[in-house]
């Protein structure tokens, strides 16, 4: 069993060092890349929203670019920026995919250029942003499957979306969550919706209702001596192998008694 201080604990995710892009859903990558950038300094996921062009000065009518000494304290830290931005970037990244940046100068052309080559160009995004749309649409709670797993599967939809530009207000997921569950959870439902705002009811305070309420209808199943699923299965497995077995013992009675 693990124990402080035991090097067999598992580990999370470094705050010093750039999420690795390998062997990841580009999703999944794009979103801690964005937060660490931002945990950082916010500045520079501003930078790569924004982008970042080296200082210039009109002279004569014409933008020309200045020297490093003419440079305000200002635009120096903004340089400071966007280097540490693409140095972020460089470490997150492994060779394929660096050289296929390598070229780039702010933060911005590596965050597009990522974008375009993982998630195509808009009309391939408003394509898959289509397809998780119609899933989202049509989501409904399996058979036999549980709150959790119902909601992992929802919120990899969720993520998906939001991740092509889509964004779910609380509110939406609430009410799309107590439309995809089976007629099982009508009276939990009726009673969240007649005590509660949905309008202000978080997602995460739904979930742990649910849960709550399928733990205790399995533990009124288990009290009222409801055989279970597995054991059903068994009890059919012995009952269809004695069935088979018992024409042979019939045959070896016939032949001892002749």
């Amino acid at each position: 069993m693990a124990t402080f201080g035991n090097r067999n604990t598992p580990e999370g995710y470094s705050i010093t060092r750039p999420p690795l892009f390998d062997n990841i859903p580009f999703d999944f990558w794009k979103t801690r890349m964005s937060t660490f950038l931002q945990s950082l300094d916010y500045r520079m996921w501003i930078l790569v929203q924004d982008g970042y062009t080296k200082p210039t000065r009109l002279v004569d009518g014409v933008m020309v670019e200045i020297p490093f000494t003419d440079w305000t304290v200002e635009e120096r830290d903004l340089a400071q920026l966007n280097a540490k931005c693409l140095n972020s970037f460089f470490c997150a990244l492994k060779s394929e995919d660096y050289m296929r940046v390598s070229t780039c100068k702010s933060g911005k052309d590596i965050w597009d250029r990522l974008c375009i080559t993982y998630e195509g160009t808009n009309e391939v995004k408003q394509s898959r942003l289509n397809i998780l749309l119609h899933d989202y649409e049509l989501f409904r709670m399996k058979p036999n499957e549980s709150i959790s797993d119902m909601y992992t599967r929802f919120t990899q939809i969720v993520t998906s979306m939001h991740a092509l530009g889509r964004e779910l207000t609380n509110a939406e997921m609430v009410n799309k969550i107590l439309r995809c569950l089976p007629t099982a959870y009508d009276a939990k439902i009726t009673a969240i919706t007649e005590s509660k705002d949905l309008n202000i009811y978080s997602i995460d305070n739904l979930l742990g209702s649910l849960i709550a309420y399928e733990q205790g209808v399995s533990q009124r199943k288990i009290d009222a001596g409801e055989p279970q699923k597995e054991k059903n299965i068994a009890l059919k497995v012995e009952e269809s192998e004695s069935e088979h077995s018992q024409p042979e013992d019939e045959d070896d009675v016939a032949l001892m008694t002749r």
